[in-house]
């Protein structure tokens, strides 16, 4: 279910392996976020309203022992609350 409508805030977290380059992570996760900010059109599926977010936060931790892998931590509300 989308978050309530209107602008939104949005931190991203990102918990890698030494082998990623969280950099390059940040654009796909936005782009599968369809379920929170909503989709541009149903059968749109990696094409969020991500026009709503008016305030981005991007952090990044390594963790050595994830390897590939990646732990993502997202925390969303309403710009201004």
């Amino acid at each position: 279910m989308p978050l309530p409508e209107g602008p939104l805030r949005l931190h991203i977290g990102f918990l890698v392996g030494s082998r990623r380059t969280w950099q390059n992570l940040w654009k796909p996760t936005i782009d599968g976020l369809g379920r929170l900010l909503g989709r541009t059109s149903p059968d749109r599926l990696w094409h969020p309203r991500d026009g709503r977010i008016v305030e981005l936060g991007l952090s990044t931790r390594t963790e050595p022992a994830l390897g590939h892998d990646i732990v993502l931590r997202v925390h969303a509300a309403r710009a201004g609350s």
